[in-house]
């Protein structure tokens, strides 16, 4: 009997009680079955770690991080969870958990089967696979309509936002060793690794692996509401400074991936990335101009319409001359 590779799930709970057992259950219904599922509280006051003590009672391979620890927020949650997999040196594979989706039942086994595709045909290569999802409400009801996600990581892409879901992904030991951390700075912890991964190999699987649950506490946002041209200008019109901060903490974020990874990075990948932070030093329109030359885009014409619009119209707001280097 071929022995099957250990998934090592990672998942960050936080006031989860109302769709956690049924996120649970999804697990346990995988089709592939080695796996193990570590849980993180981030101090919840409900019902959360009772269940979660529940399954685990009931189910050896889940166990929750027991620790006294500050709130400390979502982002932080993952990167804490990160890290107990880095200083594992028996965990091979992770992925990443939300607490309130629905995972398919073919989930593990596909997004494995793409691993080992890349991994027999470039042994020992830092590796990221990420698939597709369907959005669901907050009753589970299917919601219609394509997400539609980029087929391939490039950090271009990246430069204006992040299509790499985390709820999505699987990173092998290498590419584990090659991030080893999430910084404080990261937007959050799927951005960062995505921004790690557009050095090495990915593999996309254009297929919904899983139900991305949408409703008014989503620590990610509401991806279906969110994402639309009306919805981004009424956020720069109503709440500029906090749009703006968003785009600082990018960039700084952005300068940070520069200092750890720049003798990683392809030469070109290095340019742009330069190119695109310099900019900022010269003014709007020069921003504008790298964007467009460049083919910094965000997911579709009216999003990366509105990230013109932010760039042109509050450009002297922003306050960042960071140059990259």
């Amino acid at each position: 009997m071929i022995k099957t590779p250990r998934i090592t799930i990672l998942m960050a709970t936080y006031n989860g009680a109302h769709y956690l057992a049924e996120q649970l259950d999804s697990l346990l219904a995988q089709t592939y079955t080695n796996w193990q599922l570590i849980i993180r509280d981030d101090g919840s006051t409900d019902k959360t770690i009772d269940i979660i003590k529940e399954f685990a009672d009931r189910y050896p391979h889940i166990s929750l991080a027991e620790k006294n620890w500050p709130e400390k927020g979502a982002c932080a949650n993952f990167a804490a969870l990160f890290d107990i997999a880095y200083h594992d040196p028996e965990i091979a594979y992770i992925m990443f958990c939300d607490q309130d989706d629905i995972w398919k039942p073919e989930k593990l086994q596909k997004t494995m089967d793409a691993m080992q595709v890349i991994e027999k045909s470039d042994p020992g290569q830092p590796t990221l696979i990420y698939s597709n999802f369907e959005l669901m409400d907050a009753n589970g009801a299917y919601m219609p309509g394509e997400f539609k996600l980029k087929h391939s990581i490039h950090l271009r892409h990246l430069l204006s936002f992040n299509f790499v879901y985390g709820c999505t992904t699987m990173l092998n030991r290498a590419l584990i060793n090659r991030i080893a951390a999430i910084p404080a700075i990261a937007i959050n912890h799927d951005y960062w690794i995505a921004l790690v991964a557009s050095i090495y190999k990915s593999g996309f699987i254009n297929e919904p692996l899983l139900r991305y649950r949408q409703h008014g506490h989503n620590a990610s946002g509401n991806v279906a509401g969110n994402n639309s041209l009306t919805s981004r200008l009424k956020r720069n019109f109503t709440a500029p400074e906090k749009e703006l901060n968003n785009l600082r903490t990018r960039l700084r974020m952005l300068e940070k991936f520069y200092q750890l990874y720049q003798k990683e990075m392809s030469a070109p990948d290095r340019k742009i990335l330069t190119t695109f932070l310099h900019a900022f030093q010269s003014g709007r329109f020069k921003v504008a101009t790298v964007m467009l030359s460049n083919g910094i885009f965000r997911n579709g014409l009216l999003q990366t319409l509105a990230s013109f619009f932010q760039v042109i119209f509050f450009f002297d707001k922003l306050s960042y001359r960071g140059g990259g280097e």
